[in-house]
Protein backbone atom coordinates (compact mmCIF):
# COMPACT_ATOMS: atom_id res chain seq x y z
CA UNK A 1 0.00 0.00 0.00
CA UNK A 2 1.15 3.51 -0.20
CA UNK A 3 0.60 5.37 2.58
CA UNK A 4 1.17 9.22 4.21
CA UNK A 5 1.69 9.98 7.70
CA UNK A 6 1.07 13.56 8.21
CA UNK A 7 3.34 14.07 11.08
CA UNK A 8 6.52 12.68 13.01
CA UNK A 9 6.29 13.39 16.11
CA UNK A 10 5.56 10.92 19.16
CA UNK A 11 2.61 9.19 17.30
CA UNK A 12 3.75 9.76 13.69
CA UNK A 13 7.15 8.76 13.95
CA UNK A 14 6.84 4.78 15.13
CA UNK A 15 3.64 4.77 12.83
CA UNK A 16 5.83 5.78 9.99
CA UNK A 17 8.22 3.20 11.07
CA UNK A 18 5.85 0.52 11.57
CA UNK A 19 4.55 0.86 8.26
CA UNK A 20 7.89 1.46 6.39
CA UNK A 21 9.62 -2.35 7.62
CA UNK A 22 6.27 -3.86 6.67
CA UNK A 23 6.88 -3.34 3.21
CA UNK A 24 4.20 -0.09 2.44
CA UNK A 25 5.49 2.60 0.52
CA UNK A 26 5.45 5.80 3.02
CA UNK A 27 5.32 9.13 1.79
CA UNK A 28 5.58 11.68 5.47
CA UNK A 29 5.29 15.55 5.88
CA UNK A 30 6.14 17.22 8.64
CA UNK A 31 7.54 21.05 9.60
CA UNK A 32 11.27 20.75 9.75
CA UNK A 33 13.22 18.59 7.93
CA UNK A 34 13.62 15.08 9.86
CA UNK A 35 15.90 12.24 7.95
CA UNK A 36 14.04 8.73 7.32
CA UNK A 37 13.90 5.85 5.33
CA UNK A 38 11.13 6.90 3.72
CA UNK A 39 10.11 9.64 1.73
CA UNK A 40 9.99 12.67 3.48
CA UNK A 41 8.57 16.11 2.39
CA UNK A 42 8.05 19.86 4.33
CA UNK A 43 6.55 20.98 1.43
CA UNK A 44 2.74 19.96 1.40
CA UNK A 45 2.50 20.92 -2.41
CA UNK A 46 4.71 18.16 -3.18
CA UNK A 47 2.06 16.08 -5.79
CA UNK A 48 2.62 11.74 -5.92
CA UNK A 49 3.09 10.11 -8.85
CA UNK A 50 0.21 7.98 -7.62
CA UNK A 51 -2.79 8.23 -5.38
CA UNK A 52 -2.52 6.64 -1.54
CA UNK A 53 -4.39 4.62 -0.40
CA UNK A 54 -4.62 5.92 2.87
CA UNK A 55 -3.27 9.06 5.21
CA UNK A 56 -2.37 8.72 8.92
CA UNK A 57 -3.09 12.11 10.51
CA UNK A 58 -0.37 12.33 13.57
CA UNK A 59 -0.26 15.96 13.53
CA UNK A 60 -1.92 18.31 15.59
CA UNK A 61 -1.54 21.28 18.81
CA UNK A 62 -3.65 20.09 20.64
CA UNK A 63 -2.85 18.09 23.91
CA UNK A 64 -3.32 18.45 28.04
CA UNK A 65 -2.76 21.76 29.26
CA UNK A 66 -2.24 22.74 25.39
CA UNK A 67 -3.90 24.02 22.56
CA UNK A 68 -7.62 24.65 21.85
CA UNK A 69 -10.02 23.54 19.26
CA UNK A 70 -9.56 25.90 16.51
CA UNK A 71 -5.98 25.68 16.90
CA UNK A 72 -6.79 21.87 16.51
CA UNK A 73 -8.53 22.28 13.34
CA UNK A 74 -5.83 24.37 12.07
CA UNK A 75 -3.22 21.99 12.62
CA UNK A 76 -4.91 19.24 11.20
CA UNK A 77 -8.22 19.69 9.13
CA UNK A 78 -7.01 22.78 7.25
CA UNK A 79 -3.28 21.10 6.37
CA UNK A 80 -4.96 17.67 5.80
CA UNK A 81 -7.07 20.07 3.02
CA UNK A 82 -3.84 21.25 1.36
CA UNK A 83 -2.77 17.99 0.48
CA UNK A 84 -3.41 17.00 -3.39
CA UNK A 85 -4.20 13.13 -3.18
CA UNK A 86 -6.44 12.38 -5.29
CA UNK A 87 -9.95 11.19 -3.96
CA UNK A 88 -9.61 7.28 -3.32
CA UNK A 89 -7.27 8.05 -0.27
CA UNK A 90 -8.70 7.20 3.32
CA UNK A 91 -8.17 9.49 6.46
CA UNK A 92 -7.28 7.97 9.83
CA UNK A 93 -7.41 10.72 12.50
CA UNK A 94 -5.21 9.97 15.89
CA UNK A 95 -7.58 11.42 17.87
CA UNK A 96 -8.86 11.00 21.60
CA UNK A 97 -10.70 8.73 24.29
CA UNK A 98 -11.02 12.36 26.02
CA UNK A 99 -14.03 13.03 23.63
CA UNK A 100 -15.77 10.87 25.50
CA UNK A 101 -15.15 12.89 28.55
CA UNK A 102 -15.43 11.57 32.34
CA UNK A 103 -16.07 7.60 32.17
CA UNK A 104 -18.06 5.92 34.78
CA UNK A 105 -18.11 2.87 32.72
CA UNK A 106 -16.35 1.49 29.24
CA UNK A 107 -17.12 3.73 26.58
CA UNK A 108 -18.21 2.02 23.23
CA UNK A 109 -18.07 3.61 19.64
CA UNK A 110 -21.61 4.41 19.87
CA UNK A 111 -21.37 5.92 23.20
CA UNK A 112 -22.09 9.54 22.67
CA UNK A 113 -19.06 12.17 23.10
CA UNK A 114 -19.31 14.38 25.69
CA UNK A 115 -16.04 15.91 25.85
CA UNK A 116 -15.33 18.22 29.29
CA UNK A 117 -11.81 19.18 28.82
CA UNK A 118 -10.52 21.74 26.40
CA UNK A 119 -8.71 19.18 24.78
CA UNK A 120 -11.11 16.41 24.56
CA UNK A 121 -13.73 19.42 23.08
CA UNK A 122 -10.72 19.51 20.62
CA UNK A 123 -10.40 16.35 19.35
CA UNK A 124 -13.72 16.06 18.62
CA UNK A 125 -14.32 19.48 16.78
CA UNK A 126 -11.39 17.85 14.48
CA UNK A 127 -13.23 14.85 14.34
CA UNK A 128 -16.31 16.58 13.28
CA UNK A 129 -14.10 18.83 10.69
CA UNK A 130 -12.94 15.51 8.87
CA UNK A 131 -16.17 14.05 8.74
CA UNK A 132 -17.46 17.38 6.85
CA UNK A 133 -14.75 17.45 5.07
CA UNK A 134 -14.41 13.48 3.69
CA UNK A 135 -17.32 12.04 4.91
CA UNK A 136 -16.95 8.34 4.80
CA UNK A 137 -13.30 8.27 3.35
CA UNK A 138 -13.07 8.72 7.33
CA UNK A 139 -12.00 7.80 10.61
CA UNK A 140 -11.19 8.80 13.82
CA UNK A 141 -9.08 6.26 16.05
CA UNK A 142 -9.98 7.62 19.74
CA UNK A 143 -6.64 6.17 21.35
CA UNK A 144 -6.09 5.96 25.02
CA UNK A 145 -2.72 6.99 26.96
CA UNK A 146 0.24 5.57 25.03
CA UNK A 147 3.25 4.82 26.82
CA UNK A 148 6.87 4.67 25.21
CA UNK A 149 8.94 2.98 28.07
CA UNK A 150 12.15 4.33 26.27
CA UNK A 151 10.64 7.85 25.92
CA UNK A 152 8.25 8.15 28.96
CA UNK A 153 6.19 11.25 29.48
CA UNK A 154 3.54 12.54 32.65
CA UNK A 155 3.93 10.60 35.97
CA UNK A 156 6.07 7.50 33.96
CA UNK A 157 8.78 10.37 33.12
CA UNK A 158 8.71 11.55 36.73
CA UNK A 159 9.40 7.82 37.92
CA UNK A 160 12.39 7.63 35.99
CA UNK A 161 13.75 10.48 37.67
CA UNK A 162 13.16 9.26 41.09
CA UNK A 163 17.03 9.29 42.56
CA UNK A 164 18.54 8.46 46.25
CA UNK A 165 18.49 12.51 46.73
CA UNK A 166 14.33 12.68 45.76
CA UNK A 167 12.51 9.93 46.41
CA UNK A 168 9.27 12.39 46.17
CA UNK A 169 6.32 11.82 43.57
CA UNK A 170 3.32 14.45 42.98
CA UNK A 171 0.02 12.70 41.60
CA UNK A 172 -2.54 14.77 40.60
CA UNK A 173 -6.18 13.61 41.04
CA UNK A 174 -7.73 11.37 43.47
CA UNK A 175 -6.76 7.84 44.24
CA UNK A 176 -9.22 6.33 41.70
CA UNK A 177 -8.19 8.75 39.26
CA UNK A 178 -7.76 6.41 35.94
CA UNK A 179 -6.41 6.21 32.82
CA UNK A 180 -7.04 3.42 29.80
CA UNK A 181 -3.23 3.14 28.96
CA UNK A 182 -1.40 1.03 26.69
CA UNK A 183 2.44 0.30 25.26
CA UNK A 184 3.55 2.15 21.95
CA UNK A 185 4.39 -1.32 19.82
CA UNK A 186 0.79 -1.89 20.99
CA UNK A 187 -0.60 0.83 19.48
CA UNK A 188 1.16 0.63 16.71
CA UNK A 189 0.19 -2.89 15.72
CA UNK A 190 -3.71 -1.81 16.50
CA UNK A 191 -3.05 0.98 13.72
CA UNK A 192 -1.23 -1.03 10.93
CA UNK A 193 -3.81 -3.77 11.54
CA UNK A 194 -6.43 -1.32 10.59
CA UNK A 195 -4.73 0.29 8.22
CA UNK A 196 -4.05 -2.90 6.12
CA UNK A 197 -7.75 -4.70 7.04
CA UNK A 198 -9.01 -2.02 4.62
CA UNK A 199 -12.26 -2.13 6.04
CA UNK A 200 -12.44 1.43 7.69
CA UNK A 201 -14.61 1.97 10.76
CA UNK A 202 -16.00 5.47 11.32
CA UNK A 203 -14.86 4.99 14.77
CA UNK A 204 -12.71 2.86 16.51
CA UNK A 205 -11.32 3.16 20.20
CA UNK A 206 -7.85 1.51 20.87
CA UNK A 207 -6.99 1.01 24.38
CA UNK A 208 -5.91 -2.13 26.65
CA UNK A 209 -9.55 -2.15 27.40
CA UNK A 210 -8.26 -1.85 31.02
CA UNK A 211 -8.09 1.22 33.15
CA UNK A 212 -5.11 1.89 35.78
CA UNK A 213 -5.88 3.87 38.46
CA UNK A 214 -3.75 6.04 40.54
CA UNK A 215 -4.21 4.31 43.85
CA UNK A 216 -3.10 0.80 41.67
CA UNK A 217 0.27 2.48 40.30
CA UNK A 218 1.15 3.89 43.75
CA UNK A 219 0.79 0.07 45.23
CA UNK A 220 3.03 -0.66 42.54
CA UNK A 221 5.74 1.83 43.26
CA UNK A 222 5.28 0.97 46.97
CA UNK A 223 6.46 -2.85 46.47
CA UNK A 224 10.01 -1.72 45.00
CA UNK A 225 12.10 -3.08 47.86
CA UNK A 226 14.69 -1.54 49.66
CA UNK A 227 13.05 2.44 48.56
CA UNK A 228 10.63 4.57 50.59
CA UNK A 229 8.96 6.49 48.34
CA UNK A 230 6.76 9.32 49.35
CA UNK A 231 3.80 10.16 47.14
CA UNK A 232 2.24 13.68 47.10
CA UNK A 233 -1.50 13.87 46.30
CA UNK A 234 -2.58 16.76 44.80
CA UNK A 235 -6.80 17.72 43.68
CA UNK A 236 -6.74 17.21 39.79
CA UNK A 237 -6.20 19.76 37.10
CA UNK A 238 -8.63 21.16 34.86
CA UNK A 239 -7.03 20.18 32.01
CA UNK A 240 -7.61 16.48 32.89
CA UNK A 241 -10.39 13.93 32.77
CA UNK A 242 -10.02 11.78 35.96
CA UNK A 243 -11.52 9.02 34.63
CA UNK A 244 -11.37 7.16 31.25
CA UNK A 245 -12.51 3.28 30.10
CA UNK A 246 -12.53 2.11 26.61
CA UNK A 247 -14.59 -0.54 25.20
CA UNK A 248 -11.94 -2.11 23.01
CA UNK A 249 -14.33 -5.47 22.17
CA UNK A 250 -14.41 -3.52 18.17
CA UNK A 251 -10.85 -4.06 17.80
CA UNK A 252 -10.96 -7.12 19.24
CA UNK A 253 -13.21 -8.70 16.90
CA UNK A 254 -11.33 -7.19 14.18
CA UNK A 255 -7.98 -8.31 14.73
CA UNK A 256 -8.50 -11.17 16.73
CA UNK A 257 -6.18 -9.94 19.31
CA UNK A 258 -4.57 -6.72 21.10
CA UNK A 259 -1.56 -6.18 23.20
CA UNK A 260 -2.95 -5.59 26.99
CA UNK A 261 -0.34 -6.68 29.37
CA UNK A 262 0.28 -3.27 29.86
CA UNK A 263 1.15 -3.59 33.69
CA UNK A 264 3.62 -6.64 33.03
CA UNK A 265 5.20 -3.78 30.76
CA UNK A 266 5.14 -1.35 33.68
CA UNK A 267 6.37 -3.35 36.33
CA UNK A 268 9.16 -4.18 34.06
CA UNK A 269 9.99 -0.49 34.08
CA UNK A 270 9.72 0.25 37.76
CA UNK A 271 12.33 -2.57 38.37
CA UNK A 272 14.51 -0.74 35.81
CA UNK A 273 14.41 2.97 36.90
CA UNK A 274 14.03 2.31 40.63
CA UNK A 275 16.11 -0.71 41.41
CA UNK A 276 18.88 0.46 43.54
Amino acid sequence: MRIGVLGLGFIGFPIASALHKGGHEVISWTRTEKRTLWKNSTTLAVRNRAPLDAIVIASGSARPGFGNESSEIESTVRVAQTLDLGASAHFYYISSGAVYGECARPQAESDMATPCTVYGKAKWAAEKAFEKTFGERFSALRVGNVVDWDNPYGIFREVSRLSSKNYTLNFYGGEESSRDYLEMRGFVASVTKTIEAEVPLPILNIGSGKSLSLRMLAHKISRIPDLKISINWHEGRSQDVQVTQLDIGLLRSQHGFVNTDFEYGLEEYLRQVLTV
